[in-house]
């Protein structure tokens, strides 16, 4: 490429910068990883279907959250090795894991108490729902604020 105002047309125009690389990009190893998660999980539902959509449940937030890591520190110049990425992924695992226990520890323990309150000692579909939904909201509320306070990965 030649500059047309330049006075010696033989001359090569300096090149522009290259666009900056995007920092959503993945190597290979990441995208083993993905791919060794998405077998293990469809495994296990094709193996025990219930086991396999909890494992889904748990597995799909920590992924997300092992790419959050990954690219914050990609931000930063720091490119996190294999081992890394792996740790990462079952630090954000036990973390899910933990944030779903106590949420369904609490929905189990709201419910039945709503539906031995409501019912006084029959269970009918009224004390059920009214069990259901205010467990819900607990749970939920109990969730959303773990969620808010232990997701944002430290550095």
């Amino acid at each position: 490429m030649t500059d047309p105002e330049s006075p010696d047309p033989d001359r090569n125009v300096a090149p522009t910068p290259a666009e900056p690389i995007s920092l959503r990009t993945f190597s290979l190893a990441s995208m083993f990883l993905f791919t060794t998660l998405t077998a293990f999980v469809l495994g296990m539902i094709l193996w025990e279907r219930g086991l396999g959509v909890a494992l889904l449940i748990v597995s799909l937030p920590a992924l997300l959250r092992t790419a959050q890591i990954v690219n914050r520190r990609k931000a930063k110049g720091i490119v996190m090795s294999f081992g890394g990425k792996l740790a990462a992924f079952c630090q954000s695992l036990a973390l899910v894991s933990i944030i779903a226990g106590a949420a369904g520890g609490v929905f189990v323990a709201i419910g039945y108490a709503i539906v031995d309150a409501v019912g006084v000692g029959r269970v009918d579909a009224v004390s059920l729902f009214l069990g259901g939904v205010f467990a819900i909201a607990v749970s939920g509320s109990i969730g959303a604020f773990l969620i808010a306070s232990f997701w944002r990965p430290r550095e």
